[in-house]
């Protein structure tokens, strides 16, 4: 018994570690793209500016694209994951939910940071 939960912890650091890495990676790529895509949507911006429209409703049209472009790959991996943790719960036999709740709580927040940023950057280089 003790020997089966050593290897559970193993094998939960290993998918607790390569979580963060996708996490990390999945965000970044998100936000360096579009950080990239203010540099080429920077002149339709001067155009909104020059008739008028004001910085802080540049930032809420760029935080609602931003909301969309960032929530949808993370509502896809956290609906992917509840499949896998359902059966691995099933598999285990006991309930794994609170922690698995606690992991996705982080993940959220890890892509929050990365939104804020983002969003941050882009209207930075729009204005």
């Amino acid at each position: 018994s003790g020997m089966w939960f050593g290897e559970f912890g193993i094998i939960a650091f290993i998918g607790l570690f390569l979580g963060l890495v996708f996490v990390f990676a999945t965000g970044s790529i998100i936000s360096y793209k579009q950080l990239m895509e203010a540099q080429e949507e920077r002149s339709r911006y001067v155009v909104l500016r020059d008739i008028g429209v004001s910085r802080s409703e540049v930032r809420q049209i760029v935080a609602r694209q931003m909301a969309v472009i960032f929530s949808l790959p993370l509502i896809v991996g956290i609906c992917h994951s509840t499949a896998a943790l359902f059966a691995l719960r099933n598999l285990m036999g006991m309930n794994i939910l609170p922690y698995c709740a606690l992991v996705v709580a982080v993940y959220i927040a890890l892509y929050s940071v990365y939104y804020v940023f983002t969003v941050r950057g882009y209207v930075s280089t729009v204005m």
